[in-house]
């Protein structure tokens, strides 16, 4: 592999985007059945579930837009061998921004 080689780390990008609501839920069902003797019985069952996750829409929106940002403004016809410095060192401020803001999220990582 070359020096360009990088991946977006899904589970990184997961995880700063989301975060776990704390605690957990009660869901509540009732159930009504008729008797018999034609009386109705409500049957009430609370179970507990884990709280799901919540997506916080800023930092999703903001790693959404540096994703673009680095895709559209991505130098083209460099020398990969000459390594990520020398890209940054050409490139527009938006891809510098945005490939460095994912590099220190650890979002966007180099093969090992």
């Amino acid at each position: 592999m070359s020096g360009m080689d990088y991946y977006i780390d899904i589970e990184a990008y997961c995880d700063f985007v989301t975060k776990q609501k704390g605690g957990v839920v009660e869901e509540k069902l009732l159930e009504k059945t008729t008797n018999g003797d034609g009386k109705t019985i409500t049957k009430e069952t609370v179970s507990t579930v884990p709280s799901t996750l919540e997506v916080n829409a800023v930092k999703y929106e903001l790693i959404s837009m540096l994703f673009e940002s680095l895709m559209r403004h991505a130098p083209e016809g460099g020398d990969n061998g000459l390594g990520i410095t020398k890209v940054l060192k050409d490139a527009s401020l938006d891809f510098n921004v945005a490939f460095n803001t994912l590099e220190y999220y650890n979002i966007i990582k180099t093969y090992e």
